[in-house]
């Protein structure tokens, strides 16, 4: 694939500046995380012979419904929606009901929403992560966090000011007490580690007083520094755009066919590498068969300057997927 320009905006103008305005992302819950087997052991429900021979296209929604105690250790399946033939609702079921909850408390309850595609020709079943139907509780959880008094605003440091350094830094926050700070594991580029140190400071300030008793709650936070005038990141871009910028994009083997994932869509890819994997969401209806190319982003890493790379470190991509098939194929070694 021919490296393609990237869009990356950088703007600075001084005058005055904006100190970490913020966007935080709630982080899967102790039920989706404690889920066994392992997600590389879990396997995946079978495309049903006849279906697949006659290709067949199939979808499955369900939800599952998990008990803390030893009476029903396996979930109760519900199928909420079905496309397709009973075959495909069979083979969900028995695939939900292999799974797990180990964390869960005698007397509670964890219920899990699954999206399963049964792509035809290939044989292959997708699925995204499941939505914990607890979300939603926690989400108004995280509205009630508040600075202690004195401490609401976040300050710009003025060496960051003085030396014309603006970034992003996102950190990792896990409060598990109403009357204490929370556990905070920070990230940003090395340039901008005069913010990350004033961000955790803050952070320190912070408290949960709504949070119940026994319950936790993680999410991930980013914090924006901008001086006044200033901007920077990405610019909206197609799917070629970004992979012809990721790293040794064409010494690996790639198939890809977005006429078989709702084509076009559009996608937002933030940019987290080389400290953990980007978080990548889709616009509007999600679409499981779409698995293989939000695995592949959210692996990237961009071949990019430093410089560049410090504009769009925990930057959101807007990425519009068009269809298009893609089949890379490393050259030949020769001897």
């Amino acid at each position: 694939m021919p490296k393609a320009p990237l869009g990356v905006f950088a703007l600075l103008a001084l005058s005055a500046a904006s100190a970490g305005a913020q966007q935080t992302t709630l982080a899967p819950s102790p039920e989706v995380s404690c889920l066994t087997p392992a997600a590389a052991e879990r396997g995946e429900p079978e495309y049903p012979f006849k279906q697949y021979k006659s290709a067949a296209p199939g979808r499955v929604k369900a939800t599952a419904t998990f008990e803390g105690n030893d009476l029903l250790p396996w979930p109760a399946v519900r199928i909420d929606s079905q496309e397709g033939d009973d075959a495909f609702v069979t083979e969900v079921k028995a695939h939900l009901r292999t799974l797990r909850t180990p964390c869960l408390k005698r007397g509670a309850k964890a219920t899990l929403q699954y999206d399963f595609v049964f792509v035809p020709g290939s044989g292959e079943v997708f699925w995204g992560a499941p939505v914990d139907l607890a979300d939603e509780a926690r989400r108004q959880l995280v509205k009630c966090v508040a600075s202690q008094p004195g401490h609401e605003k976040m300050r710009y440091p003025n060496n960051a000011l003085n030396s014309n350094i603006q970034g992003r830094v996102w950190a990792r926050i896990r409060f598990d007490a109403p009357d204490q700070p929370p556990q905070v594991v920070m990230h940003s580029r090395p340039k901008a580690s005069v913010l990350a140190r004033e961000v955790e400071l803050w952070l320190a300030q912070r408290r949960m007083p709504c949070l119940p008793a026994g319950e936790v709650i993680a999410a991930s936070q980013t914090f924006d520094f901008v001086i006044e005038g200033g901007a920077y990141g990405f610019k909206p871009m197609t799917l070629t755009q970004y992979l012809g910028n990721v790293k040794d994009i064409g010494k690996r083997r790639l198939t890809l066919d977005t006429t078989t994932m709702g084509c076009p869509f559009q996608l937002k890819v933030v940019y987290r590498q080389p400290d953990a994997p980007n978080a990548v969401g889709e616009v509007g209806e999600p679409n499981p068969a779409r698995k293989p190319l939000l695995d592949l982003l959210a692996a990237s890493s961009l071949d990019m300057r430093n410089e560049a790379l410090d504009a769009v470190y925990a930057d959101t991509a807007d990425i519009t997927v068009p269809c298009i098939k893609i089949d890379l194929k490393p050259p030949e070694k020769t001897s």
